[in-house]
């Protein structure tokens, strides 16, 4: 393992999260908020894309767990 190549890979990854919050301020609190809060059972995240055209692309995710099946 290169130690220098990680620390090289850190300070990307920081400068582009710095950079990120720069252009997104708000998404930060957004995290911080759902983190205080949990992320329970049950919770559902919505997640919508708007294209500069205008069309809308959503999705969500249903965080129930669903019942797994067992080998007997």
């Amino acid at each position: 393992m290169n130690i220098g190549n990680n620390i090289g890979n850190i300070m990307k990854i920081t400068g582009a999260w710095n950079t990120f919050k720069s252009n997104h301020p708000k998404f930060p609190a957004f995290c911080q908020a759902v983190s205080r809060k949990g992320l329970k059972e049950g919770s559902i995240i919505e997640i919508a894309i708007t294209t500069p055209e205008g069309e809308k692309i959503e999705t969500n995710l249903n965080t129930s767990i669903r019942r797994r099946w067992e080998c007997r």
